[in-house]
């Protein structure tokens, strides 16, 4: 028998190691005493530590690892998985290095200002608290969940708008519809997500979907600050959320227009949360439209 200070020395794993991987059952001490509580080793248990030893210079997860070892037969199956876990996690990293020098520089010159009427609007508003997430992805599923709740509503508001005769405004050269979003100073982790849709008339004020209030608003005449891109249908966003950046935590990367005319914002003393983001079908491609109200 080995006393655990012989027993790291020989495999190379900690003394603190070690006495995790007894306290959660990987591997065991083969003998611990009633009254020193010190753990002691056989030489047979080498294998296995130093298997584990190898096995976590992989990445392979504890529980893979329990599995190696009490179903030595599955090894290869295991290290197999393991590998193709690799590959993906290598594909995201040298998409990343290849993405990288694009967002050195942004180039806030594409963002132009036009002059805009006055404009009704009702909307439903979500909000959504980003402070439980992180960068492991913990809380990326229950905003994904909020977000699909919020289109739900908007289906929904369109909906009530029919069976109350209330039409959309149809504005020549923009789609009716947009989405904002608004800051909560008093809740910084929170972010107040809009669906807005422009109406020629003021709405009832009893008017709800689902419970929620529906949210009555004016743009008024403004000079608003804009930037457009284009994504091909079959190009771009298609390929982003099937490819590395849709493997990202947080989802899909901000578009590069988003963030220009953000920049812009702040440097004209504008909300740059309160940007508007517009989305419309063109021929095999989609077109975003992001715009702000520039301070008078």
């Amino acid at each position: 028998m080995m006393n655990i200070g012989q027993f790291s020395y020989s495999t190379g794993l900690s003394v603190k190691t070690l006495r995790y991987y007894d306290d959660i059952g990987l591997l065991s001490a083969a003998d611990v005493d009633e009254f020193s509580g010190y753990r002691s080793y056989r030489a047979s248990q080498l294998q296995e530590a130093v298997l584990l030893r190898v096995l976590r210079a992989s990445g392979m997860g504890v529980p893979e690892m329990k599995r190696a070892l009490t179903h030595p037969h599955e090894l290869e199956e295991l290290i197999a998985q393991r590998q193709a876990e690799l590959a993906v996690q290598r594909e995201l990293e040298d998409w990343a290095l290849t993405e990288a020098p694009r967002w050195r520089e942004i180039d806030a010159s594409q963002v132009k200002t036009r002059q805009r009427a006055a404009q009704q609007w009702v909307g439903v508003f979500l909000p959504f608290d980003l402070k439980d997430m992180n960068d492991d992805g913990e809380g990326d599923a229950a905003a994904e969940e909020r977000s699909e709740h919020l289109e739900t509503l908007a289906g929904r508001l369109f909906a009530e708008m029919s069976s109350r005769g209330l039409a959309p405004s149809e504005e020549s050269d923009h789609r009716s519809w947009w989405m904002e979003f608004r800051s909560e100073p008093s809740r910084p982790s929170v972010v107040q997500v809009g669906y807005c849709i422009a109406v020629n008339e003021p709405v009832q004020p009893d008017f709800t979907v689902d419970g929620y209030e529906v949210v009555c608003g004016e743009l008024p005449e403004r000079v608003e600050a804009f930037i457009t891109t284009e994504i091909p249908v079959e190009g771009d966003l298609s390929a982003a959320e099937a490819g590395p950046e849709g493997r990202l935590v947080g989802g899909l990367l901000p578009q590069r227009a988003g963030v220009a005319l953000a920049m812009a914002a702040e440097d004209a003393g504008a909300d740059p949360m309160r940007v508007r983001q517009q989305t419309r079908a063109a021929d095999k491609r989609v077109v975003l439209d992001f715009s702000l109200t520039l301070p008078s």
